[in-house]
């Protein structure tokens, strides 16, 4: 194996496209670079792909490449990460140099044990600024593509400002947006299958309602959060009583009001710029993995969540302030207000 692919090799997540919510047309897209001779020689399907994601932060476009990434390796694939910056250089020439070695590499890298090469490159946009290194990538995709190299290139960026036109021809240009209100729902309820009956407390559709604008990373912190201050108050209404705690949970008797949860989506809306994604570029979608109902990243690991109606044993037993103070939330911006909420 060559330098580049070797010094940036990387190891990939244990979740794969089929574990992804939302995302379901580049799924589809994707999921068809996963070699299959059989299909593949029916619908004549090229070995070598390359595209172009792009979107703004949080929505899911390094999770999606990495999923894609997961699977190609399963399927024998070597799979390296390279960042940008490490591909730039002082001079043009030299960019344009390192470019092409890498991509130089990987038709002798295939064989021998390795079926293809899958390459994520981060930060791409920081090889579309200079016409040499663009004329390097070029060059580099259509030697792939003319001799059908078993490859997927895999450019990751923010923005589609720099990306030539030029090079849409050999990249497919991918908008992975905002999630929208279904594929926000499919999150929640996949992230609390299990723990949040549907005929308790709030329903997925409402928080899908109320989380409007959330990308994934943000609504991975909002169920972090949640987490968070169940387990506070668990330990506020139980102290360190085990055996209420663990029947209080059996029973549902924990639970986070609306008005609780729109307050966590307020705190977390704070700042938050609603971009303005052209609509001619759909359809499109961001991702995040859910594996075994539960959130793969450890932000949202281990939810509390359950539902209650507020009568309930072992509630009711609280003095009326009490239950006010849970039940509404009081106090709880302060709490959230002392926390990292980018630790999560």
């Amino acid at each position: 194996m060559t330098q580049w692919l070797t010094t940036y090799r990387a190891a990939v997540p244990d979740y794969g496209l089929a574990q992804l919510c939302g995302c379901g047309y580049w799924k589809s897209v994707f999921g068809s670079c996963v070699p299959d001779p059989e299909l593949d020689r029916q619908f004549r399907i090229p070995s070598a792909h390359a595209f172009f994601l792009c979107g703004e932060e949080g929505n899911g476009k390094r999770t999606l490449a990495c999923a894609l990434a997961s699977d190609l390796a399963a399927a024998g694939y070597w799979f390296a990460r390279v960042p940008g910056e490490d591909l730039t250089a002082q001079t043009e020439k030299e960019t344009a140099g390192r470019v092409s070695a890498l991509l130089g590499e990987i038709p002798e890298a295939v064989g021998a044990g390795t079926a293809g090469v899958c390459v994520l490159i981060d930060d791409f946009q920081l090889l579309l600024k200079e016409k040499k290194v663009v004329r390097a990538l070029e060059q580099g995709l259509e030697q792939l593509m003319n001799r059908q190299v078993p490859s997927v290139i895999l450019g990751v960026a923010e923005s589609r400002e720099d990306y030539p036109a030029r090079l849409e021809k050999l990249m497919l240009p991918c908008l992975i947006r905002l999630p929208d209100e279904k594929e926000r729902r499919e999150y929640l309820e996949q992230a609390m299958e299990g723990v949040l009956p549907h005929e308790h407390g709030l329903s997925y559709k409402k928080m899908a309602e109320m989380t409007e604008g959330f990308n994934y990373d943000r609504l991975d912190k909002l169920t972090g959060l949640a987490a968070m201050l169940l387990k506070q108050r668990m330990k506020f209404l139980f102290g360190n009583d085990r055996e209420q705690m663990m029947n209080a949970r059996q029973n549902e008797l924990v639970f986070i009001t609306e008005e609780m949860f729109q307050q966590m989506v307020d705190h977390l809306s704070a700042g938050i710029r609603q971009p303005e994604m052209p609509q001619n570029l759909l359809p499109s979608a961001g991702a995040v993995p859910v594996n075994g109902g539960q959130p793969a990243t450890s932000a949202g690991m281990g939810m509390g969540w359950s539902g209650a109606d507020r009568g309930a044993a072992g509630l009711n037993e609280t003095s009326s302030s009490l239950e006010t103070e849970l039940g509404q939330g009081r106090g709880m911006m302060d709490l959230m207000d002392d926390m990292d909420l980018d630790a999560l």
